[in-house]
């Protein structure tokens, strides 16, 4: 065997939650590697593989489509020009928790007050920006506006908890604001 050590992981660290739906998995280089191979699994035992990638060279590969709330275990084993190959320890992670927002909206011109109820049930985009300047917009989730309970659920991947401001559009509405800071968890 011509590989004098084994891969070493970085990102994302062991047992580290919230992470994304989408992640850039690094790990340290062996310089006698030929080619390394990234395995993600929802198992510890990868009998259930979700990712079997050949890398070469590069020592990163970012990876999207993982669920929310979901633990996975990785590992990389790395390949020398003599068919000899070492493989990682074991890490896990865990994707973020979807942020949901149970929102009532109700659109001027499609509400009839003497009946309490829109004329129609009809789609929304709310988005969530950050609470200093330039406001940045951290993430956007679409949902239906019932009729009658002109409520809807809007449901966040990339977001974690925190404090931001609350935007909402209609396709005949202009973007509004909410007046303050919300706390969404």
């Amino acid at each position: 065997m011509n590989i004098s050590s084994t891969p070493e992981l970085i990102t994302p660290a062991n047992n580290s939650i919230n992470n994304p739906n989408t992640i850039n998995f690094k790990w340290n280089k062996i310089n006698s590697a030929i080619y390394y191979i990234l395995d993600i699994s929802n198992d510890l035992n990868f009998n259930n593989i979700f990712v079997s990638d050949t890398i070469l060279i590069d020592t990163s590969k970012i990876v999207k489509g993982f669920q929310d709330d979901s633990k996975y275990y990785w590992r990389v084993r790395a390949k020398d020009s003599l068919g000899g190959m070492l493989s990682s320890v074991v890490w896990n992670f865990t994707t973020i928790l979807p942020i949901y927002l149970d929102i009532n909206i109700l659109f001027e011109g499609m509400y009839y007050p003497l009946f309490n109820l829109m004329s129609r049930r009809d789609t929304v985009t709310a988005y969530l920006y950050q609470i200093t300047s330039p406001y940045n917009k951290v993430d956007s989730a679409r949902s239906v506006i019932d009729s009658i309970s002109f409520k809807g659920l809007f449901k966040f991947h990339n977001a974690k908890s925190g404090i931001y401001f609350i935007a909402v559009k209609h396709f005949n509405t202009i973007e509004t604001w909410s007046k303050k800071e919300e706390k969404v968890f």
